[in-house]
């Protein structure tokens, strides 16, 4: 509770007025509904020992079955004070009010503008689901529960019971560990899927769980909000885990080098010369990003560090280069233009150079990536497309970067930018230990493909015969079977690896459960939205448009793939992709008559 509150009175700290005032403003519908702050019943209660207050909120009746609204509560000592985080959403179903936290535990997004269906509010930016009636997560990728309030109905007046400040999330409740269960499962890395894995197995597993981390920095981060909010950021903001999650969930961290695994005495030795047996071992690490080289001016965002470092180079630089055309290249380059702008250094020049095989344009289609360009450039960010980098000149800073252009056969070019971010791509599992998994019969060795990930089955085990099956991967240790299609996928997506986690710890507990996900990808570009839902590099044989794509502030994309959609877009929306997703999940697509242009195009099915 200490640790809660002392981040939370940081994070009022460093909030500016301008944003107090613009996130506290009651809309007029609130006003219109509720009494005001200074007129209303206000009295403490005990429950549990600590203090809450039991708050009037408005009249039964105000808040018509199947609405819901957010409500500010004042700050206790000064009734006309409303601080940013002391905010509550409440929802009317099915007559009865239920209360609960206003924000995101995956990036902070504020639910108001989520989308309310049923029992569940769904946040917009990253697809999380959750029950009103209790705070609880019903689909990730968040991985904290929001905080949930009692209510009560007394003489015609809704009440509202919580404490003097709103707590964003609650607190987790664990199994304890019980001795009574002799098993041990084992997780090697230190990823958001590690996480993940462990949160899901101690939901429902009483046994032993250690972890083993496999790197000194960056971990359990969400590296989604460091390509999104490039200027200063605060630890609270990027971390999943909470400094004693460990502790309170009864996992034991083993800070070791892997020497050995022996999967037939099912035993893993460590450095340390000590010897652990397991019934289950998981991989969930995450990989070593390439780079250009060891130029002190060439920069990879994987981690808080990083973060800070590349923020510092890109303020003193007079030319900053984006490296990349992977969903995370465009945002990253959109999310440092927006910040140099909002600290008046638009001096600062900035270029994305986009290689000709780019990831936008394989999954969205030309005249998608087309608009989005477009929109780039309209805030005054230069882009090379279809570049195929030559050569690069300089020792330990990087001078020059010649490339050609795949529109201009035969042309030389060069930039010389001072600062550049690389895109963070996936590179080669990190774990150096695979090759040191010992069975009894070579054969049975997992297989891996180049960048050492594990190529698995559909219950995650890493291995084909039924006598190995207690071996698992997940995240981007392991190649997944696509959702869509029949091959095998590998990502850098924080949400998608999230999940993966969430079902391999399934897969560990024998519940033989399919992962099932498809993932939502999101970009702002020019303070517009882009939700695309569906795997990278997705497979379609046509696009339809509800819309114009060139020129409209809002259309809808659809990808089709032998006359099933296999991916959807939407530009300029806030949460429709949402309300799409509930349609797709009940094989239902919108009705009505689409105002829609047919473009043949992209790669053919296969």
């Amino acid at each position: 509770m200490k640790q809660r509150d002392h981040t939370m009175q940081k994070e009022l700290q460093d909030a500016s007025e301008e944003e107090l005032k613009r996130l506290d403003q009651l809309s007029d519908a609130q006003i219109d509904s509720m009494e005001g702050f200074d007129q209303k019943e206000e009295e403490y209660i005990t429950q549990g020992g600590a203090q809450y207050r039991k708050i009037n909120i408005f009249n039964q009746g105000d808040l018509k079955n199947g609405m819901m609204a957010q409500v500010s509560v004042a700050d206790p000592k000064d009734m006309d004070t409303f601080l940013p985080m002391d905010k509550v959403m409440v929802f009317n179903f099915g007559g009865k009010h239920y209360a609960t936290g206003s924000f995101c535990g995956f990036d902070f997004t504020d639910l108001n503008n989520g989308v309310y269906l049923g029992d569940k509010i769904i946040c917009p930016t990253c697809g999380s689901v959750y029950n009103i009636t209790n705070g609880l997560i019903e689909q990730g990728p968040s991985m904290r529960n929001i905080s949930s309030f009692p209510m009560q109905t007394r003489k015609k007046k809704v009440n509202m019971i919580v404490p003097d400040h709103i707590p964003a999330y609650s607190i987790r409740e664990h199994l304890t560990r019980e001795d009574i269960d002799p098993r041990t499962m084992i997780v090697i890395g230190d990823s958001e899927a590690a996480l993940s894995a462990i949160i899901t197995l101690r939901y429902a597993f009483t046994g032993r769980i250690i972890l083993v981390p496999t790197s000194t920095t960056g971990s359990f981060e969400n590296k989604d909000v460091l390509i999104r909010k490039f200027g200063p950021i605060n630890k609270e903001e990027v971390y999943f885990v909470e400094p004693d999650l460990f502790k309170k969930a009864n996992v034991e961290v083993k800070n070791e080098k892997v020497l050995k695994i022996d999967h037939d005495n099912r035993e893993v030795s460590f450095s340390d010369k000590t010897t652990i047996p397991f019934d289950g071992i998981l991989f969930a690490g995450s990989s070593d990003r390439p780079s250009l080289g060891n130029y002190i001016n060439v920069h990879t965002i994987t981690d808080f560090e990083s973060h800070a470092k590349a923020h510092n180079k890109v303020i003193k630089s007079n030319h900053t280069l984006v490296l990349g055309g992977t969903f995370e290249a465009f945002q990253l380059a959109n999310s440092i233009k927006t910040y140099l702008t909002s600290i008046k250094f638009n001096d600062i020049k900035l270029t994305l150079m986009e290689n000709k095989n780019s990831e936008i344009s394989r999954t969205l289609g030309i005249q998608i990536a087309r608009r989005i360009r477009q929109e780039m450039r309209e805030v005054g960010i230069r882009i090379v497309e279809g570049a195929e980098i030559t050569n690069l000149e300089g020792d330990h800073v990087l001078k020059k970067i010649h490339f050609k252009m795949f529109s201009k056969p035969g042309s030389n070019f060069y930039l010389s930018p001072d600062c550049i971010i690389s895109e963070s791509v996936l590179g080669k599992v990190d774990h150096s230990f695979h090759s040191k998994i010992f069975f009894d019969k070579p054969k049975h060795r997992p297989e891996l493909d180049a960048n050492l990930a594990f190529k698995i089955d559909q219950r995650f085990s890493i291995c084909l015969g039924m006598n190995y099956w207690e071996m698992y991967a997940c995240g981007q240790n392991a190649l997944h079977r696509s959702f869509m299609r029949n091959d095998l996928i590998r990502t850098p997506d924080v949400k998608f690896n999230i999940e993966s986690g969430f079902y391999a710890a399934l897969n560990m507990m024998h519940k033989d459960i399919r992962m099932e996900y498809l993932p939502l990808s999101r970009l702002t570009i020019n303070n517009k939205e882009i939700y695309y839902y569906g795997e990278r590099n997705n497979q379609y044989d046509r696009i339809i448009v509800s819309g114009d794509a060139l020129k409209d502030d809002k259309f809808v994309v659809y990808y089709i793939n032998g006359g099933v959609v296999s991916g959807f877009l939407t530009f300029g929306y806030t949460n429709l992709h949402l309300f799409l997703m509930e349609a797709m999940k009940m094989l239902l697509m919108p009705t009505g008559k689409l105002s829609a242009s047919v473009i043949i195009f992209g790669r053919p099915r296969t």
